[in-house]
């Protein structure tokens, strides 16, 4: 048995009592699900959970968010498995939706004028060209062409479905980008999580003189 199956063997075996209908500790549980890339065992664990009605979130931005920075698409890749699941716009909802993208931009905004040196400056007064501040330019750059807008929407997404689902436990299958970090901090009941996929590289093909028998 792999590494990656011997954590996933522990982790049901902690979380499977917590998941029995005819406990007195019954707990609402949410399961995040950011990447497509999971492991047998893993999706074995997602089912379990799944059959006793945890909360099943697809974490995946919008297209037009993730334009520059694709993600699989993990709400279709749960599907094909026959997993129920929410996508993240369906877990949050219109409006909660719409105020993580205002969110978002008022950080984006708010960062400009955030102190970054001992002094108390902020960018847009540290980075001027003769009395025009960089910023206006770095603002569309950052948002655009950089993962940071995802970053902080992975903040503000996360914090607004916690409030809206408020599940006593949350586990992360396979988290991408700060997620288990922003989870750590935001969901005092946070249970075991799932650990981001780690590709294996392929070895080289042995040449043919040196091939073991």
């Amino acid at each position: 048995m792999d590494s990656d199956s011997l954590n996933i063997s522990f982790l049901v075996a902690i979380i499977s009592p917590l998941m029995k209908k005819d406990t007195l500790y019954e707990k609402s549980l949410l399961v995040i699900v950011a990447s497509p890339d999971l492991g047998p065992s893993e999706v074995a664990l997602v089912r379990e959970m799944a059959s006793v009605e945890a909360d099943i979130v697809a974490w995946q931005h919008l297209s037009i968010v993730q334009e520059r920075f694709p993600s699989p698409d993990v709400a279709a890749y749960l599907r094909a498995l026959n997993i129920p699941a929410l996508s993240l716009t369906e877990a949050l909802g219109e409006k909660l939706s719409v105020e993580v993208d205002e969110a978002v931009i008022a950080w984006m905004k708010a960062f400009g004028r955030t102190p970054l040196d001992a002094l108390g400056k902020s960018f847009r007064s540290l980075f001027k060209y003769r009395h025009l501040s960089l910023w206006w330019w770095a603002e569309i750059f950052l948002y655009h062409d950089t993962p940071l807008r995802l970053l902080v929407r992975d903040v503000e997404a996360l914090s607004r479905l916690l409030d809206r689902r408020r599940p006593d436990r949350v586990f992360l299958v396979s988290p991408v980008r700060g997620l288990a970090a922003a989870a750590r901090h935001l969901a005092p009941g946070e249970g075991p999580r799932g650990s981001p996929r780690r590709r294996v590289p392929r070895r080289a093909p042995a040449p043919p003189g040196n091939r073991g028998h």
